[in-house]
């Protein structure tokens, strides 16, 4: 596991760093690189390695550049990194779950706080980073499940829409009750006949019609949509 902390406080960097570390050893986490950084620009010169990082412990009140912008700037080139904000500020907290923060960690809670953030932490990097092998058109494939933004079926055949820069989409021949039943481990919702959609991918649910954050918008029946809703809410408390 590969995690950053930024912060431009030396003494809340170590602090932070070796309570990552405790929490990660009683979670059975040994394999891990902890890499930090004293200011949020040394950090977003780092381009190529931000791609590399499950995880940034990340404050927010830093002098050179806000940390809320740094989580801006990380979205870009990450977009499953867990972001943990630390602060002192709790009034934060609207503007960065709009980031898709995972948590917020107060400075002067952090032996309190960091337990149940670094349990839920390796469940979802863990849920993120998940591979399983298809047997595609194109040729046999490894791939990230989360990397899956949706699978729709459509004339005996299964169209695997991926996400990323190209958007690439790979072919099979199968019935998405099957992969559905593949997949039931991993937070995919059936909104749809035709549609198996990734919880993750998803930016609103509204008007019978689900939004990705591709900008694509899929149909719900109408007899189907409350329970979809109800799905996507509990979905929404599991992986909080």
């Amino acid at each position: 596991m590969k995690i950053a902390v930024c912060d431009d406080e030396k003494y809340y960097r170590k602090r932070i760093q070796d309570v990552i570390e405790e929490n990660l050893l009683r979670c059975g986490v040994t394999d891990v690189c902890i890499d930090t950084f004293s200011s949020g620009v040394n950090f977003c010169d780092s381009a190529k390695e931000i791609e590399t990082y499950h995880a940034i412990f990340l404050d927010i009140s830093m002098p050179d550049i806000n940390g809320l912008i740094v989580a801006q700037n990380i979205r870009k080139y990450n977009q499953n990194i867990v972001i943990v904000f630390i602060t002192s500020y709790i009034n934060y907290a609207l503007d960065g779950y709009r980031m898709e923060a995972h948590r917020f960690i107060i400075k002067d809670m952090l032996e309190e706080m960091m337990p149940e953030c670094i349990e839920s932490l390796c469940k979802k990097i863990n849920t993120h980073y998940s591979k399983k092998l298809f047997s595609f058109i194109e040729g046999e494939r490894e791939i990230l499940i989360n990397r899956i933004a949706y699978i729709e079926s459509c004339k005996h055949k299964l169209f695997f829409h991926m996400t990323g820069r190209n958007r690439r989409i790979f072919t099979m021949y199968d019935r998405l009750d099957r992969i559905e039943n593949t997949l039931m481990n991993f937070p995919f919702i059936r909104i749809h006949k035709s549609y198996l959609v990734n919880y993750n991918c998803i930016s609103e649910i509204g008007n019978y019609r689900v939004t990705l954050k591709s900008g694509d918008i899929l149909p719900i029946p109408r007899d189907k949509y409350k329970k979809i809703k109800e799905q996507y809410y509990d979905l929404q408390g599991e992986l909080i």
